[in-house]
């Protein structure tokens, strides 16, 4: 009930049904909030991007070489048109300040994993390794059932309780400003393989540190395969849309 007071009498009135402002869903909030911070004109592709990705499109286009090698195939349902297509940067530390520091630094992160995994601490106080089934929809499993990972930073936010097993990382990543969304430890035992798969994003890149690989059974396809490097190496970054295949098998060779 509403009062208001005037002059010596007191006055009721009936009570008003609050009403909430009508809520913005994720797209519209989201497309809001861009048109809020920048000129549309700067953003347009963005945007443009965003109403793509909320409408379901999935942009599809083969690579030079598709005939020949099928994994030449870009998949994006995150795609800002006019980017170039790059399956890999030769040379990451010298094309990235990030890159280099990383493997000047990559001991600290071996040293660190390797400690926290000595003992039963990620059990007691830390979140446990994840696999696909628990974290996307349970048709992408089948390219990777038995890789899992350990979070630190997922869509920009860190995560407090495996930052604090894992202060060292942490601070080298943001000290090193490596611009990433999402870094995680990722583990697969001997014998399996991750099938070809695209992230879906042709604005983001992967991004591998070998901490602990075994020397020359493991590798990594997105057009010819090259082995992992289990000795701090940062291996190639690869643009996320591009399709890609990971595999640690105990005795067989990698594709030509």
């Amino acid at each position: 009930m509403i009062t208001r007071l005037l002059g010596p009498s007191l006055l009721l009135s009936s009570p008003v049904p609050f009403q909430a402002p009508p809520r913005l869903s994720l797209v519209d909030d989201i497309r809001s909030s861009l048109q809020r911070r920048y000129q549309a004109k700067d953003v347009e592709r963005v945007l443009s991007a965003w109403g793509a990705m909320a409408d379901g499109h999935v942009h599809e286009e083969d690579l030079p070489g598709f005939e020949a090698e099928p994994m030449l195939r870009q998949q994006s349902n995150s795609y800002v048109d006019g980017l170039p297509v790059s399956l890999f940067y030769e040379e990451p530390t010298r094309d990235f300040p990030w890159a280099h520091a990383l493997e000047q630094h990559a001991h600290v992160v071996r040293d660190e994993f390797l400690s926290v995994m000595q003992s039963d601490v990620i059990e007691r106080e830390g979140n446990d390794w994840t696999g696909l089934a628990d974290i996307r929809d349970e048709s992408t499993v089948a390219y990777g059932p038995e890789w899992r990972t350990l979070g630190l930073l997922d869509r920009g936010v860190w995560d407090p309780v495996n930052c604090r097993l894992f202060p060292k990382t942490a601070a080298l990543l943001k000290e090193s400003k490596t611009p990433c969304v999402e870094a995680f430890f990722a583990k697969m035992p001997a014998g399996t393989s991750i099938g070809a798969h695209s992230d879906g994003c042709n604005f983001h890149l992967t991004s591998h540190l070998g901490v602990d690989v075994p020397e020359g059974e493991c590798w990594l396809q997105a057009r010819a395969a090259w082995p992992l490097s289990g000795r701090g190496q940062l291996q190639r970054p690869l643009p996320a849309s591009p399709r890609r295949a990971h595999a640690h098998p105990p005795t067989a060779r990698p594709p030509k």
